[in-house]
């Protein structure tokens, strides 16, 4: 983990350096890289200050507790749907749409068919994997994608100005409080920017994991039966000992600043460094007996959330949404029949996450 502190390491440089590899880029992919270059994840000090400190304070504690009875109902409604008996998708039912429809009204944005938010986080998602794994961008997906930014920032920014003049209690209204402070920094386009990086994290984290946690029950029936007999305990147990063993984002990159030496090979200055968090996280010096899904005791945390001035701002938003759809899930219940095969899930292609992408079970 000393590179994930070190000083010597930048998150930026990736965005221009794709740029660079392109001749004659799309504007598509321009317009495209331009929002992501506006990232807190894209940047340093003193830009990622700059953006930190002001989507910071409305992450708080009071702002997180209001999600809690919007959860319950919406849990309530999407099991109502679902063919419980014969059997449904946990993902395509529950695990995808409930978190993105936390996410949109959390923030304020209910004038946007859920539907539509669905496929702009879907999107983004499609372009940031192809964005990683290719030497240049996908001149096809990257239009596709930067027509759903245009309908993001247009949306975004007409929402920024209804909560001006008629705020309410929701995310979108404190972001807004904020600009209206004479001593922002911040333009509404970095605010809708930032909205969009929330948007891309904060709704396919929570599926993911919704859907990587219900797995590890399923295949570890010990840990299941606790849960089941012991909610409030070991529901957020769970979801730390989940972020460990099947977190959805398994690595992070990161760019030499300067020739580094380290365990005696040379990173040159610019190269990209890929740190496994996955890897870390299942580390023997660190974790006994790590290969071992285990609920009751982990004495070392995980470290999926990253760390220093990158952590994950979201991360207890994250912790605290999928704590309460758990409970919701799980009231009342005792059996799930797993419909699908335990020992080859449909792993997603995505190498920006990682998770299951259908998982049928019914509920006895």
């Amino acid at each position: 983990m000393r590179l994930l502190k070190s000083d010597l390491l930048t998150t930026g440089h990736l965005i221009n350096d794709k740029l660079l590899n392109i001749k004659d880029p799309d504007l598509s992919v321009i317009e495209i890289t331009n929002v992501l270059k506006s990232w807190m994840i894209y940047n340093e000090a003193p830009d990622h200050t700059k953006f930190r400190k002001f989507m910071n304070h409305v992450f708080i504690f009071e702002n997180i507790q209001k999600v809690k009875p919007l959860i319950k109902e919406l849990v309530r409604k999407r099991m109502e749907e679902c063919d419980l008996k014969n059997g449904f998708d946990f993902i395509k039912s529950v695990a995808n749409p409930i978190s993105a429809e936390i996410l949109r009204i959390l923030l304020g944005l209910e004038d946007i068919e859920p539907k539509k938010f669905l496929e702009w986080s879907d999107a983004i998602a499609v372009f940031m994997q192809d964005f990683v794994v290719s030497p240049t961008p996908n001149v096809q997906i990257a239009q596709s994608t930067a027509k759903s930014l245009l309908e993001m920032k247009t949306a975004f920014l007409e929402a920024i100005e209804r909560r001006k003049t008629s705020p309410k209690l929701d995310l979108l209204s404190g972001l807004v409080e904020g600009l209206n402070n004479g001593s922002s920094e911040i333009t509404p386009e970095e605010v809708v920017h930032q909205l969009i990086h929330l948007i891309f994290g904060g709704h396919k984290v929570p599926q993911y994991l919704l859907g990587n946690s219900l797995h590890c029950l399923l295949t570890n029936p010990s840990a299941y039966n606790l849960l089941i007999d012991n909610k409030e305990k070991f529901i957020p147990l769970l979801i730390e000992e989940v972020m460990r063993f099947e977190a959805p984002i398994q690595f992070i990159t990161r760019h030499a600043k300067e020739e580094i030496s380290l365990h005696g090979k040379t990173i040159k200055k610019g190269d990209s460094i890929y740190l496994m968090l996955g890897a870390a996280n299942r580390d023997k010096s660190i974790f006994e007996n790590p290969e071992t899904f285990n609920i009751e005791k982990r004495g070392r945390r995980h470290i999926s959330f990253g760390g220093g001035i990158h952590a994950c701002l979201a991360a207890a938003l994250v912790t605290e949404q999928i704590k309460e759809i758990f409970l919701q899930f799980f009231s009342g219940l005792k059996e799930i029949k797993p419909l699908y095969d335990l020992g080859n899930p449909d792993w997603s292609n995505n190498s920006t996450f990682h998770g299951i992408e259908q998982q049928y079970i019914s509920i006895l």
